[in-house]
């Protein structure tokens, strides 16, 4: 009876320690969100990071002002972004308190980046419209789509998965039509999730947390802005409209209209409902560009 009374307990522990630490290591926890803003700061940057409520907002240090598309390591620790200087547009990384800036040499005038959420692997999209992997020291180059799915020219505006295991990303193709899909991060396993007509586009296409759903910005029936379907490709549904950026960390969306004259962040649930604006309305922010792309 004395040993199963002291077993039983012990075993409670290893199972609780080996399943948290599973969980926290396959879905690390965002505590900040990255914006792009145009408030006033010294010394002068475009790029910022806020609490998940919107509160503590803090500058990340950068010397060029033309800078777009920040994201950040789950931990807050690493930033990447696309920069131009002299007309050449580049991807940088950065510690973000504004230390370790580093160019990344390759890609050329990439279109796209984003940092994993473990902070290991930078993804991008350049002027031949594959999506591909790149180490944030500039090793490491991998094109996840060297023959571009069937029927699509162009793909783009990928972003990882919570585990930083799988990419979501967008297509168009020269005849006509968008598709959304779905690769792993070493290029193996792409799958479609839906085909779209040339009436129906689609861009920043995210995984949900569990893997069921893609949520994205899109045309649908009922309008255009947020929705989301099911990683079969059934059940397309139109979430918030009238939105033109979107970024998914944790289990919510966060959303801003680049078009509005005030331009703002919200934060909603993953299927659109309990919205609240987290900017604080003194200064436009955006998730993407500063000054909106409209």
């Amino acid at each position: 009876m004395k040993k199963q009374t002291i077993l039983l307990p012990l075993l409670s522990l290893v199972m609780a320690a080996t399943v948290g630490c599973g969980t926290q290591n396959a879905f690390p926890t965002f505590a900040k969100v990255p914006f792009v803003s145009n408030r006033t700061v010294t010394p002068a940057t475009f790029l910022f990071t806020s609490n998940i409520d919107g509160t503590n907002i803090t500058p990340i240090p950068f010397t060029t002002t033309n800078v777009w598309e920040l994201s950040i390591s789950a931990d807050a620790k690493t930033a990447a972004f696309l920069a131009n200087a002299a007309g050449t547009t580049s991807i940088w990384v950065e510690n973000t308190d504004g230390t370790g800036q580093k160019q990344l040499t390759s890609p050329t005038n990439p279109y796209w980046a984003r940092i994993s959420p473990n902070g290991k692997k930078i993804l991008y999209n350049d002027n031949t419209w594959h999506i591909s992997v790149i180490n944030p020291d500039g090793t490491g180059n991998l094109d996840l789509t060297p023959t571009l799915p069937t029927g699509m020219s162009q793909c783009y505006d990928a972003s990882f998965s919570g585990d930083s295991l799988q990419i979501a990303f967008t297509c168009y193709g020269s005849a006509g039509g968008y598709g959304i899909y779905t690769v792993k991060v070493d290029g193996t396993g792409l799958k479609t999730v839906e085909t779209r007509s040339s009436s129906n586009w689609a861009d920043f296409a995210w995984l949900t947390p569990d893997g069921k759903k893609i949520v994205f910005i899109g045309n649908f029936s009922t309008g255009t802005g947020v929705g989301s379907v099911n990683i079969d490709g059934t059940a397309e549904t139109l979430l918030i409209p009238n939105q033109d950026e979107l970024v998914v960390l944790n289990s919510n969306l966060f959303y801003a209209n680049t078009c509005s004259a005030t331009r703002q962040v919200f934060k909603s649930n993953l299927d659109g409902t309990n919205s609240v604006q987290i900017s604080d309305s003194t200064n436009s922010s955006d998730l993407f560009w500063p000054g909106g792309g409209c």
